[in-house]
């Protein structure tokens, strides 16, 4: 059983008031009008809105957008740091002016902060070079979107080789590209090809907003065996968020305490725990350990054979809402450096 869209829900729930996973503004079958709602509902979802912050919400509205708006009749190229996004004239041809919103994940602590563990089922981890979200708007405010192709070039944050491009959509990351092309950055060929750079990678079939991601299959992984130490029946999930690598995992912790989670080989994670289900009462828990070098050994948290290696117990302790919205004072909590 894929527990994925069970522990997004419930990470949902804790992190923001939540939508429905299943919302999908692509499916053919919706009307228009349909449409505009789910859009409607992931842009407060996602916290990627005019409005400076939510107060039933926090984490998402950590991570601010690049925005930039443009003409829709002329061929434009916005420029966002390490992303540039090419867009074709006429692709928004029921607005003249189109405002975007870009978010786009440039440090470790961003992958916890958007929510999305980076895996595919309990089978498989994906090490992502490169992670973003999109959003278009006509000039009433309103989402929209593209009616042609748009390319994407991404500066890599980790070695691209053999990564592929996904999209999340139906609380599941897809499959949407094997490979993609690579060119040397500006930097790298103004400072005689300097090994510094990393490539940008390249992919020109981006049709829908949302959330896409370049990644690194990882087949083979290993898992972490830990404990929580529970009181009254609380309901918790752990998460592990990488410190040498890109990307996230989760796991639910058992009635009695008890997790294993998939993690990659021979990194050095951060394993953070999270009591969601105090999320209405405004008082949450939260629990984390020191960095921990994973072992570098093939072992899988659904094979109860497996050896998964042993971490220490995790206590929770009660953290403030206002927090939550505060990036520096969130991971001075769980004693994580901003990287």
């Amino acid at each position: 059983m894929n527990r994925l869209p069970i522990y997004l829900a419930s990470l949902f729930l804790f992190l923001t008031s939540g939508i429905n996973s299943q919302e999908d503004p692509s499916d053919p079958t919706l009307s228009q009008d349909e449409r505009n709602k789910i859009l409607t509902k992931q842009e407060e979802r996602w916290e990627i809105s005019k409005s400076p912050s939510n107060p039933g919400a926090f984490g998402f509205s950590i991570l601010k957008p690049f925005v930039q708006s443009f003409l829709s009749y002329q061929e434009t190229v916005i420029d966002a740091g390490n992303l540039r996004l090419k867009i074709p004239a006429g692709t928004f041809y029921n607005s003249k002016k189109v405002e975007t919103r870009i978010t786009i994940l440039n440090k470790h602590a961003d992958y916890f902060f958007a929510g999305i563990p980076t895996q595919i089922g309990s089978n498989l981890l994906l090490e992502s070079t490169g992670m973003f979200y999109l959003a278009f708007y006509d000039e009433e405010g309103k989402r929209i979107e593209p009616r042609k192709s748009l390319t994407v070039e991404m500066e890599a944050l980790a070695d691209p080789t053999d990564s592929n491009v996904y999209r999340f959509s139906k609380g599941n990351w897809n499959l949407v590209s094997t490979g993609t092309d690579t060119t040397r950055p500006r930097k790298e060929v103004m400072e005689m090809e300097s090994e510094s750079f990393l490539p940008f990678q390249i992919y020109p079939e981006i049709q829908s907003s949302g959330w896409w991601n370049f990644d690194t299959p990882k087949p083979e992984f290993t898992c972490l065996e830990g404990k929580v130490d529970l009181k009254n029946g609380q309901n918790f999930s752990a998460q592990a968020i990488g410190l040498d690598y890109y990307g996230t995992s989760y796991a639910n912790v058992d009635p009695n305490g008890n997790f294993r989670i998939n993690v990659l080989k021979n990194k050095k994670v951060k394993i953070l725990i999270i009591n969601f289900n105090s999320a209405k009462t405004g008082s949450k828990q939260i629990g984390s350990l020191p960095a921990i070098q994973t072992q570098n050994a093939t072992a899988f948290s659904s094979k109860p054979s497996d050896r998964c290696q042993k971490i220490s117990e995790i206590f929770p302790f009660p953290i403030t809402e206002s927090i939550f919205n505060d990036r520096a004072s969130f991971l001075k909590a769980i004693d994580m450096p901003d990287l």
